[in-house]
């Protein structure tokens, strides 16, 4: 008579469910990743959104005031300001802050450099910009400086 082996069904099913178990874990792992990189990357967006919002706020100060940007003295020393964000019912969505460089405002290139950066959540975004200052202060480039994850 021949003996049929005892166990061997149960570790079979064991081994079949830690396989799926480990499958499973793969799974969710796929699933927190994407939502973390779908997050960062709305992050980043946003962030790049205020440095534009930086850029244009420069703009349209200085279309309105023809004294701002306050000049320095020597001409070297950058002028900064910033601003916070908020959305319709008052939550801070994120802040700006803008850097205006005039070592070129004068005879012969009259060209600001504004330099923005855009802090949102656990992004930062800066975009450099160049604009004439005279006649008609248009842009005459911007370009990504840094992306920074914090």
């Amino acid at each position: 008579m021949r003996r049929q082996p005892r166990g061997a069904s149960l570790i079979l099913v064991l081994l079949l469910l830690s396989m799926l178990f480990v499958l499973g874990l793969g799974l969710a792992t796929r699933a927190y990743l994407g939502v973390a990189t779908g997050a960062s990357e709305a992050d980043y967006a946003q962030a790049q959104q205020l440095a534009l919002a930086g850029l244009e706020d420069f703009r349209v100060k200085s279309s309105l005031d023809w004294e701002f940007p306050t000049r320095i003295a020597d001409g070297t020393s950058p002028i900064s300001y910033g601003e916070q964000l908020a959305d319709k019912s008052g939550r801070v969505i994120g802040r700006f802050q803008v850097q205006v460089i005039q070592d070129k405002a004068a005879t012969p290139h009259f060209v600001y450099q504004i330099k923005s950066t855009g802090f949102s959540n656990k992004a930062k975004c800066t975009l450099v910009a160049y604009m004439e200052t005279e006649p008609g202060m248009r842009w005459l480039g911007i370009k990504q400086q840094e992306l920074d994850w914090f």
